[in-house]
């Protein structure tokens, strides 16, 4: 017997057990088949069956009395069973094929799960109201997804569809409200009716099929109708997918390898190219990745989630980054903003908690609102002479913070730009408008305007501990000036800066004027640097 099939059992109520070999060759059991067999209850299903139909053993005695956790059946994800644990993460088993239908539904607490390569069908209403489920990779090998698969995930910000899904079923990600870009690749060849129906935010669709969609249209499950665009690409580069605007402007739309580090298109046929908002968004194996020079923009999203991007070379010919563009890469340790930037946009890179060095380079006039929150490995900034203006919480959260110096053209703070930086220890400010930092625990306060500037109040242990540098002349206006004569200390120093600094080689942590760390102090030159925040001349034994 290889299967059994659509209702061979339903309803026989006074089953009470079913023998199948351990050496059967049963691959597959039919919708309803035991349906309703209310005294059955044992069963064992062999490893050697790859299908269990919908409904197949609903209201069996042996369904309700399924141990808590992970249940397996021959090679199916069963189900879920019992309370679900706050912020579960899952990996299923290697060598599961299908994940049943109703599998997870209602576990609202499930924020991940991982499937292998092997799985072929995801199930009716297989996810259905996982509602804390941010995000899932669906593997290569997948053929279908079943309908109402994911319907009122309610947080489900991204999906990679693979190439090898030919079918999405009706309501499969209905009110997925979260869900803000899709690729339909192309190997499918239809989507069921409201698939996308309330996914509101879903404004950015990529079109590889060969269906026929359009912006604001209800056909094909309405995966259109709240699009702001629908890109289907010109052409493609290896596994780069490019697309032309009528303005002749060359975009990246979207990334379909495997590869883990991606040393992009040097052009597009010769022509320089824009990567596309939401491009790389949430692709979670991408380690490194090589801009080149033939890049003149990085767009909103372009690469937020890719939780795995450790390093990122920006090249000078990238005068902008967009809103969000790297938002929440947790690996992402270091960052260069090159020449020519002007504008960091909001929340570009709120969230990337190993973001240890940020290099500005002349040319950034502005920072967006929350550009740099929770960054919470970020030590010291120093910021260019050419920034203007920082947004509002623009380095929010950004516990780890000890060191700032801010450059003199600095006119426009918004609000609560250093709102819990509690660890800042010292600042050096060189223009003429004193931003808020409100940390206990800062020591060294170095100010370069001769007039006092106006300042909110600081904690008290600050006023004690804290030591405040002036411009020489300048000391009985700040001792007069209020909130500045509340200090215990004030000194003058010659703000041209000539201080006098003798190193014993790597004892200190060095910066030169361009905001770049000293590592070789062996060979150091005498010269103008930036030690502990303050602005010095060093001369060495």
């Amino acid at each position: 017997v290889t299967s059994i099939g659509y209702k061979a059992f339903r309803d026989c109520r006074n089953l009470t057990s079913i023998t199948i070999p351990e050496n059967s060759q049963l691959t597959s059991i039919g919708d309803y088949a035991f349906y309703e067999c209310r005294s059955l209850t044992s069963i064992t299903i062999p490893e050697s069956v790859t299908y269990i139909g919908g409904a197949a053993f609903d209201g069996t005695a042996w369904n309700n009395n399924l141990p808590d956790g992970v249940v397996y059946a021959g090679k199916v994800l069963y189900k879920y069973k019992g309370t679900m644990p706050e912020n579960t993460s899952i990996q299923v088993k290697e060598g599961t094929v299908q994940i049943y239908h109703s599998a997870f539904s209602g576990c609202s607490s499930l924020t991940s799960i991982t499937i292998p390569e092997g799985v072929t069908s995801i199930g009716n209403s297989a996810f259905e109201d996982c509602s804390s489920l941010t995000s899932i990779t669906i593997p290569e090998g997948v053929t279908s997804i079943g309908n109402s698969a994911f319907e009122d995930c309610s947080s489900l910000t991204s999906i990679a569809i693979p190439e090898s899904v030919t079918s999405i079923g009706y309501d499969a990600f209905y009110c997925c409200r979260s869900l803000t870009s899709i690729t339909i690749p192309e190997s499918v060849t239809s989507i069921g009716n409201y698939a996308f129906s309330g996914c509101s935010s879903l404004h950015r669709v990529v079109n590889l099929s060969n269906l026929y969609i359009r912006k604001g249209s209800s056909s094909h499950g309405y995966v259109a109708y709240y699009a702001e665009k629908v890109i289907t690409p010109d052409d493609a580069i290896d596994k780069y997918y490019f697309y032309t605007s009528k303005e002749s402007t060359h975009y990246l739309v979207a990334y379909y390898g495997n590869d883990s580090i991606l040393n992009l298109p040097e052009d597009y046929h010769g022509d320089d190219y824009i990567i596309d908002t939401y491009a790389f968004f949430n692709e979670i194996d991408i380690v490194s990745v090589n801009i080149p020079q033939t890049v003149g923009e990085i767009g909103s999203s372009a690469f937020a989630r890719c939780s795995k991007l450790a390093s990122v070379t920006i090249p000078r010919g990238v005068m902008s980054i967009g809103n969000n563009a790297f938002e929440n890469c947790t690996s992402l340790a270091a960052i260069v903003i090159p020449q020519n930037m002007l504008t960091i946009g909001s929340k570009s890179f709120a969230g990337c908690s190993s973001l240890a060095s940020v290099e500005f380079k002349e040319s950034v006039e502005t920072i967006g609102n929350n550009a740099f929150a929770n960054c919470t490995s970020l030590a010291t900034l120093i910021f260019p002479e050419s920034l203007t203006a920082i947004g509002d919480e623009a380095f929010k959260g950004c516990s780890g913070l000890k060191t700032i110096l801010f450059s003199e053209n600095i006119d426009a703070y918004g609000s609560n730009v250093f709102e819990g930086c509690d660890a800042v220890e010292t600042m050096t400010v060189k223009g003429s408008v004193m931003p808020t930092v409100p940390s206990d625990k800062i020591t060294s306060i170095t100010l370069y305007s001769p007039v006092p500037l106006e300042t909110a109040e600081f904690a008290n242990k600050v006023y004690r501990n804290a030591t405040v540098y002036v411009p020489q002349g300048s000391l009985e206006r700040y001792w007069a000036a209020n909130v500045w004569k509340n200090f215990w200390t004030i000194k003058e120093f010659d703000p041209t800066g000539i201080e006098q600094l003798t190193i014993d080689n790597g004892q200190l942590t060095i910066y030169d004027l361009s905001g770049r760390m000293v590592t070789d102090t062996e060979n150091l030159k005498g010269g103008i640097y930036i030690v502990n925040g303050k602005k010095v001349v060093i001369n060495n034994k």
